[in-house]
């Protein structure tokens, strides 16, 4: 009986590792330049551009004075939302030199960077986040 439940035990567990290997590698965040935040734009649900754009926020990365965007939600980024609260706490530090923010994001539709998570910090400090 022991025998029996040992390798009923084991069919489970290769399933579920099969299972989990058939759904392809894991792919892990990626990691954009902290900067400062100069803008986030939020498109509410009476907007032409909020079913495939909700919001985005625009970032000056340091020392190349170039805009990177990243947006959120929508087709575009289907899955990757922000909270009112994750929106109202960026939208405190646009335009602030002391404060910067490193953002993680996946690829959406068309390579777009679809915002997935970001750190808040002092500018001296979050200059740079280890990959």
């Amino acid at each position: 009986m022991e025998a029996k439940r040992l390798i009923a035990k084991l069919c489970i567990m290769f399933t579920v590792a099969g299972a989990s290997l058939a759904a392809g590698p894991a792919h892990a965040d990626f990691i954009g330049r902290p900067g400062r935040l100069v803008a986030v734009q939020v498109n509410k649900i009476g907007s032409d551009k909020y079913l495939t754009n909700p919001g985005k926020i625009v970032i000056e990365e340091p020392g190349t004075l170039e805009l990177r965007e990243y947006r959120f939600g929508g087709v575009i980024c289907s899955g990757r939302n922000l909270s009112e609260s994750d929106v109202n706490t960026l939208g405190r530090t646009v335009g602030s030199d002391a404060v910067h923010v490193a953002p993680f994001y996946r690829n959406g539709q068309g390579n777009v960077r679809c915002l997935v998570s970001f750190i808040i910090g002092d500018s001296e400090v979050i200059t740079e986040i280890p990959q």
